[in-house]
């Protein structure tokens, strides 16, 4: 098993910082075993980019909608990768969030996104999503 990790951090403004260890170039190769990728991102860790900026656009157009005031959104995505298949066994999401909302409003965010948004009903299987909010 290989395991790849992408961050990325939102400001509660228009900035988003995303990281990718390891990466100066915007260039790719396909094999499965990522410690072979230092110098360039593999695409699944481009996936993980666009999942998490995915996520934080989605957290921002809620927040807005609701006056909720993200001061920091701290996204860590994790996955592990069968060798064999190239496919995910799991994925695990861990979301930071300061605000000065209410429990409640964040409850409300949690389940919205759990609920209603189409991009964790394309990655919501049982035992492949794992989200743990702080």
């Amino acid at each position: 098993m290989s395991q790849i990790k992408v961050e990325s951090q939102w400001n509660g403004q228009d900035e988003l910082m995303l990281n990718i260890p390891h990466f100066p170039h915007l260039h790719s190769g396909l094999g499965d075993n990522f410690e072979d990728y230092q110098r360039y991102p593999h695409p699944l860790e481009y996936f993980f980019v666009a999942l998490n900026g995915t996520i934080t656009l989605v957290i921002k157009n809620f927040a807005q909608k609701n006056n909720i005031i993200i001061k920091n959104l701290y996204i860590t995505t994790t996955g592990e990768v069968n060798s064999l298949t190239g496919h995910f066994n799991n994925i695990a999401l861990d979301l930071r969030l300061d605000s000065s909302a209410s429990p409640q409003k964040l409850t409300n965010l949690q389940q919205n996104l759990l609920q209603d948004e189409a991009i964790f009903a394309l990655i919501k299987q049982p035992h492949m999503l794992t989200i743990n909010w702080e």
